[in-house]
């Protein structure tokens, strides 16, 4: 999907995010009445993928500097002489370690090595999902940043939840069709992918380009400004980043989708949770194989 096709479908897809995000249970009405234009999952997924391959590669054009320069800065991560020489001679052979599982939710991916080796270097890459999480070795992070495989990771991701949350739904008699939760689902992973690669953008202007401030130093400047006010204001921004973006669209928008009472949603989201722990393997394989064979694949796709 090119330039002009990502501009194309900023007016439609972008006011359907942000009417998701403000009123997610109009939104799922007018979904289910046929009221609102319903892209395909391809179309939504392609775009969102897209827009956020073309701001981050339009960054660096605009600031002069990558990223990943800006993520290493802020986050305090130093590129040392031998990130560099590990980035150039180390080629990417993942490996399995092992999978785990916690009382956790949703999706994500930890790279506890990158403050000492860098993004560009082969290290140990924890990848989660819903109560798992898989442990692979010889992964390089800045390589999951691609078009393949953040487009299959976030399939595989959305899949796995739908899984999870779907048939538990059924249990309480809903009677919404596979194909619209489906839709629903990967609307919301492409808003959250969205929301989340804007975010970052804005943290690379203001923090990097803006303020030369870490994380750190830009914490312990606003607890200097005032220990009450400065948590309270983190503590704000983290929470109403949660509920507005995260858990509201999802819980009024899916409660609507499927018709269920406050109760019989969070009893659904409990048995989801349970199904996690089954569907968990099936999923992490699945990642290790995409990350296995991602060169190929990059090729395919």
């Amino acid at each position: 999907m090119g330039a002009i096709d990502i501009t194309k479908r900023i007016p439609t897809l972008g006011y359907q995010m942000i009417y998701f995000l403000l009123w997610p249970k109009q939104f799922v009405r007018k979904f289910q009445q046929g009221e609102i234009k319903r892209l395909s999952t391809k179309e939504v997924f392609g775009w969102s993928i897209a827009l956020s391959i073309f701001l981050f590669g339009i960054y660096p054009l605009i600031a002069g500097h990558s990223a990943l320069d800006a993520w290493n800065f802020i986050l305090g991560y130093a590129k040392t002489q031998e990130q560099s020489h590990a980035t150039s001679s180390s080629p990417q052979n993942p490996t399995f370690v092992k999978i785990g599982f916690l009382i956790g939710l949703g999706a994500g991916i930890d790279t506890p090595e990158a403050s000492r080796l860098g993004f560009d270097s082969p290290q140990k890459v924890i990848f989660r999902a819903g109560p798992g999480w898989m442990l692979l070795d010889n992964v390089r992070p800045s390589s999951l940043g691609t078009k393949a495989a953040s487009t299959l990771l976030l399939a595989g991701c959305q899949y796995f939840f739908l899984l999870c949350l779907y048939p538990a739904a059924r249990i309480w008699h809903t009677t919404t069709e596979f194909r619209q939760a489906l839709w629903l689902m990967n609307f919301y992973i492409a808003l959250v992918w969205v929301a989340g690669s804007m975010l970052f953008i804005l943290l690379f202007v203001v923090l990097y380009d803006l303020l030369r401030l870490n994380f750190e130093e830009a914490m312990t400047g606003l607890l200097t400004w005032s220990m009450l006010y400065g948590f309270l204001l983190y503590a704000f921004m983290v929470i109403a980043l949660f509920v507005c973006v995260l858990a509201r669209p999802f819980w009024v928008g899916f409660r609507t989708l499927f018709e269920l009472s406050r109760l019989k949603f969070a009893g659904c989201l409990l048995v989801a949770w349970i199904g996690g722990y089954f569907l968990f393997p099936i999923w992490a394989f699945g990642v290790f194989l995409i990350i296995k064979f991602q060169s190929w694949l990059e090729v395919l796709l």
